[in-house]
């Protein structure tokens, strides 16, 4: 993680620096609060409902043109949903249960890079509109979340760690029906599609003020589990603040 996180600073470094040379180079910061969930492609779980998700990081513009620019952002995304599954086998302490009202609660965090075409109108008083596309890709951070049934819950299970050290994290959920065992932890990667419009306050010292809804197309399984696949989406605000 401190690669990565040392990753990002050295391009926000690079992008302030070629800010101070370049004026069709723009920078900024930006929050991303909304609500995300995951859309099952089988029938083996089913969705846990929609649940508020949060991201923030920089956003750096390369304008290509009166009405086009090129956007790309470095963002950290925090992911939450849930997905439900009924009739499945815990064990736990060597000892087998069969639960229902089975659920897992996720929490990711995802270091996100999006790639944008960014359109605007020409400003009229202090407002122009922007529509903008495109894909990005995201890679995992953080996963945890919370195990819930009638017989066995658990909080704050660390989904990737098998070191053994925590006991109360050693359980395996099992199939019913044959004797696969089903892995709860994420997608070390996240790709997705990206759709947004809104509005630019223009500022007096030609900053701007960015407003906006955006839409998050998953296009692969969030989940490493082969048995369980769902994509992750996701729609919310886009609030920025061009520099």
């Amino acid at each position: 993680m401190r690669q990565k996180l040392g990753i990002v600073a050295i391009l926000v470094s690079f992008c302030l620096g070629l800010k101070a040379q370049e004026t069709n180079i723009e920078f900024g910061l930006g929050t991303t609060p909304f609500i995300s969930w995951f859309s099952p492609s089988n029938k083996a779980i089913t969705n846990g409902g929609a649940s508020p998700s949060f991201g923030f990081g920089a956003k750096i513009n390369y304008n290509i043109g009166t009405k086009y620019a090129l956007g790309c952002e470095i963002n950290l995304q925090n992911i939450s949903s849930s997905i439900k599954a009924e009739n499945v086998i815990i064990k736990h302490h060597s000892i087998l249960d069969t639960v229902s009202n089975f659920s897992v609660d996720y929490n990711f965090q995802y270091l996100d890079l999006p790639v944008f075409i960014k359109m605007h109108t020409m400003p009229e008083g202090n407002r122009s509109y922007y529509g903008e596309f495109g894909a990005s890709i995201g890679f995992l951070l953080k996963q945890r979340g919370n195990v819930n049934s009638d017989k066995y819950n658990k909080e704050d299970v660390n989904f990737n760690d098998h070191s053994g050290h925590d006991e109360h994290e050693n359980f395996e959920v099992r199939s019913t029906r044959n004797s696969d065992i089903y892995q709860l932890k994420a997608n070390p990667i996240r790709a997705g599609l990206m759709f947004g419009a809104g509005v630019n306050f223009h500022l007096k010292n030609s900053s701007r003020v960015e407003l906006g809804l955006r839409y998050h197309m998953g296009l692969n399984d969030i989940l490493a589990e082969t048995k369980w696949t769902a994509n992750s989406h996701g729609v919310g605000l886009n609030i920025g603040f061009i520099f």
